[in-house]
């Protein structure tokens, strides 16, 4: 491909399958790839998605 647009284009669609291969939970770290601080931020992200999980599975036992 040589066209620029089509590169872009073709680039988004590749994202976008990628993202839906991924569960929920890795989609909301990935969307802090950009933010900079990416490991931080995703690390906050799965900490606290798994001490709700915590809180749901243990409150319904």
């Amino acid at each position: 491909m040589t066209d620029e647009v089509a590169i872009v284009t073709k680039a988004k669609e590749n994202i976008i399958f990628a993202m839906s291969a991924l569960s929920e939970q890795q989609r909301l770290c990935s969307k802090y790839v950009e933010g900079g601080s990416y490991r931080k931020r995703s690390i906050t992200l799965y900490t606290n998605a798994h001490s709700m999980e915590n809180r749901v599975t243990s409150t319904s036992e």
